[in-house]
């Protein structure tokens, strides 16, 4: 990242990326604990996996199958992954769930910071900007860690405008083996 530090990072956003970050982000910041995770236990497992599989079954943008339950354990045995989980403090915890509202498993590689897979409480989302205040942690983190660059992944492409992100075009391609033409 070419800016250091919170303030500037919000000097960094457009005017209207400022405005968003107002109303959206800096308003609820305080509501959320963040931790950053580097192994798991069991209860941690289950409700990541909740939470992973919430955006799977909800995300119309990216038609994946559903990952197995120990590639989350496995991943983070491999020490250049962590997740980013974010809590809502005791205080605006409306539900009294006390478990994460959002969790996101990212690798550090290469001084890029590379969040791969989230997962989200959706009951939280609209009260608090859950997902928008994901996004900022993550941009946090990434410069945190000294990164140069935090990828912020496909589909949501306006979301992540609001918080800096550039959009680059990415290309997919597929060969098969039978031509029925």
């Amino acid at each position: 990242s070419e800016w250091k530090g919170r303030d500037g990072y919000y000097g960094s956003l457009s005017k209207r990326s400022q405005q968003h970050f107002r109303e959206d982000v800096r308003k609820h910041e305080n509501k959320f604990s963040v931790t950053i995770e580097t192994d798991c236990s069991e209860e941690n497992l289950d409700s990541w996996y909740e939470l992973y599989l919430n955006v799977k079954n909800n995300n119309l943008a990216l038609n994946t199958f559903t990952l197995p339950r120990k590639f989350f354990r496995n991943i983070l045995s491999t020490g250049n992954w962590e997740v980013l989980s974010l809590t809502v403090k005791t205080e605006f915890d409306f539900i009294g769930l006390a478990k994460p509202v959002a969790v996101v498993f990212c690798c550090k590689m290469n001084g890029t910071y590379l969040p791969v897979i989230m997962g989200l409480d959706y009951r939280y989302n609209q009260t608090y900007k859950t997902y928008k205040q994901a996004l900022y942690q993550l941009v946090m983190r990434g410069a945190e860690l000294g990164c140069s660059k935090t990828n912020l992944g496909f589909s949501a492409s306006i979301e992540k405008r609001k918080v800096g992100a550039v959009s680059k075009p990415v290309y997919g391609f597929m060969q098969s083996k039978d031509n029925y033409n």
